[in-house]
This record gives structure tokens, C-alpha cells and sequence, in this order.
């Protein structure tokens, strides 16, 4: 007999799902964005988007708790439910990437090119995290013998891993926070307090003190 355990369908049809959704992030990441958009506004832009950071991060983890929760621990968990929460979390990631990319394709003057690229650089620190992460739920749901070899684990039937989301604040948060106080003057009230927060979002409110997704 094999010692190969045998993979539940469940499984291996949310690996099938996952698995495209992996390598569409690795392609998108660093690929050259087409086009260009004029913004007469950064300010209004950097509102914006990391107002949309901060509600994909929040959307991240209900996606990732339905995968865990409705799928993997789930042993009556059908086709439809593996793929609508696959799907569900696919659209939490081409959202991100969608805004990584509208962000690097912003055409801008002057200090505000700082802020920019300061922004872009916060969604490629959150999108680097997640795909690094997703590339090891692709592995382990493939082959999670090999995964447990690597992490020098028990291999026992079952396998227990360990697959959660750590997101790390983004470095380029808390210059933003310096960007914004050398403009005073171009932020409104609800801007000055939404971008003066950014300093506390990089610590705990984006991405927790550490904290798991999943």
C-alpha cells in the first residue's frame, strides 16, 4: 500500500482554484502597466486608495476565514462552495492588484511623485506578503507531505500546517504620514485626519500588530 495519503477532492479542487489565482498575481506584480492617467489631485488620490487598502485588508480576512472555514475544515464542503470561496477571495486580490496598478500609471508633478510611488510601494509590500503566502497554500495543498518535510514536521495522517496570514505594516506608510504633514495647506479637514493617520494604520488599524489573517 502507499504511504501517500489520499487528498480530499475538497482540496484538490481549491488547489486547482487557487493555483491561477497564484500565478496571475506573480505575472501582475512587477509586469509593466499599460497606459497612463493624468491626476490633478494627489491628495484626493491618496485618500482613495488607501481608504481601499484598508477595506481589502478587512475583506482579505473574511475571504481567507471562508477558505479555511467553509473549505478546509469542512469535510461536506461541495464543489460550488470551494470555487464561490476561491472566486471570493480572487476578487479580494484583483482588486488590489487593479489598485497597485491604477496607482503606478498616475502621471504626477513635483513632490506629489514621492507620494506616488510611496503608495505604490505600500500595495506591492501588501500584495509581496500575500502572494508569498498564497505560493505556500498552492504547495501545501498539493503536496502537504513535501511542506511538512521543509518545515520539519510529524508526518502524520493528518497532516497539520500551519497556513496563516501574517501582514507586516507597510515601511512606506509612515513616510506618507511625513508626506502629508509637509502639505498642510492642500488637506481639507477630513483629509488632514485621514492622512495624519496613516502613522497610526502603519502600527496596528491596516494591517493589526501582527497579527493573522485567517
Amino acid at each position: 500500500m502507499s504511504d501517500t495519503p489520499i487528498v480530499p477532492r475538497r482540496v484538490m479542487l481549491l488547489e486547482q482554484a487557487l493555483r491561477p489565482v497564484y500565478a496571475t498575481l506573480v505575472a501582475r506584480l512587477d509586469a509593466p502597466p499599460a497606459g497612463t492617467a493624468a491626476v490633478s489631485d494627489m491628495v484626493a488620490l491618496l485618500s482613495i486608495h488607501l481608504e481601499a487598502m484598508r477595506a481589502a485588508c478587512g475583506r482579505l480576512e473574511a475571504r481567507i476565514s471562508d477558505v479555511m472555514n467553509d473549505v478546509l475544515a469542512n469535510d461536506a464542503a461541495g464543489d460550488a462552495v470551494v470555487q464561490r470561496s476561491a472566486a471570493r477571495f480572487a476578487a479580494v486580490v484583483e482588486d488590489l492588484l487593479d489598485g497597485h496598478r491604477d496607482v503606478r500609471v498616475s502621471v504626477v508633478h513635483g513632490d506629489d511623485a514621492q507620494a506616488r510611488d510611496l503608495l505604490a510601494g505600500a500595495y506591492r509590500h501588501l500584495l509581496v506578503e500575500i502572494r508569498d503566502w498564497l505560493g505556500e497554500v498552492v504547495e501545501a495543498l498539493a503536496d502537504p507531505q513535501a511542506v511538512a518535510r521543509r518545515r520539519g514536521l510529524a508526518l502524520d495522517d493528518p497532516i497539520e500546517l500551519e497556513l496563516n496570514l501574517r501582514l507586516t505594516p507597510a515601511p512606506q506608510l509612515g513616510a506618507l504620514a511625513r508626506w502629508a504633514r509637509r502639505h498642510p495647506a492642500r488637506l481639507g479637514p477630513w483629509e488632514k485626519v485621514a492622512l495624519l493617520a496613516i502613522g497610526w494604520w502603519a502600527g496596528s488599524a491596516l494591517f493589526g500588530d501582527n497579527d493573522d489573517c485567517g
